[in-house]
């Protein structure tokens, strides 16, 4: 009975699991590798540049190690309509299409408030679809814990950001505080910034902030 009360438990908190991918990107930065690689302008999250499946295939199987397939949500722009077509695994009823790429904000909006229609008390993880993890494993780990966590303070928001490897002022920084539950790796942001100056990040990376990731739950 007691298997089976975990099993109840466990099917119970994947239930609140909903995962939000953000594939509406035009991929502009690296649109020289990516017109290379598959001959067209397709944006990167589209390209198959690990293996043969696209970035956002990988990313919709990573996030079904831990979300119900039928609870994730793909966030696209209707002029890339050509391209994310051919995407398996994606169903018409998974896409959020917008008209034209505003950005991430209002498909994440929208996708939060479908999701509330649904399910009011959900967890939801917001991924990016062009990223490569070379642990999967690793990161699958820090996905449950980020979950786990967010089921903790539900009133929090939990950001994943990684130790640096130099200024990358594209992504950002986030500078921990405090740890505030018995997982290792979790801390309280002190504060954060979506975009940074080159001269600032030699003192952040040595106070110990982290690189921004864009995965938030």
């Amino acid at each position: 009975m007691t298997e089976v009360n975990q099993q109840l438990s466990r099917n119970a908190r994947q239930g609140r699991r909903w995962g939000v991918l953000l594939a509406g990107g035009d991929g502009t930065r690296l649109k020289k590798l990516t017109r290379f690689v598959s001959g067209d302008d397709r944006p990167k999250q589209f390209c198959s540049l690990f293996g043969n499946e696209s970035l956002l295939g990988l990313a919709r199987k990573r996030a079904e190690r831990t979300i119900h397939p039928e609870q994730i949500l793909v966030q696209l722009t209707a002029s890339h309509r050509a391209f994310y077509v051919e995407e398996p695994g994606v169903r018409a009823s998974q896409r959020i299409v917008q008209p034209t790429n505003r950005g991430t904000a209002p498909p994440i909006l929208y996708s939060l408030l479908s999701i509330q229609q649904i399910n009011d008390d959900a967890i939801v993880a917001v991924l990016p679809s062009d990223h490569y993890f070379s642990d999967e494993r690793g990161f699958s780990v820090v996905l449950e814990s980020a979950f786990e966590t967010a089921a903790q303070y539900p009133w929090s928001v939990i950001l994943l950001g990684a130790s640096p490897q130099g200024p990358e002022v594209e992504y950002g920084w986030i500078e921990t505080g405090r740890p505030f539950t018995v997982l290792a790796a979790t801390a309280l942001g002190s504060r954060g910034s979506s975009k940074s100056r080159r001269s600032t990040w030699p003192e952040n990376c040595l106070g110990g902030a982290l690189s921004g990731t864009h995965l938030s739950w």
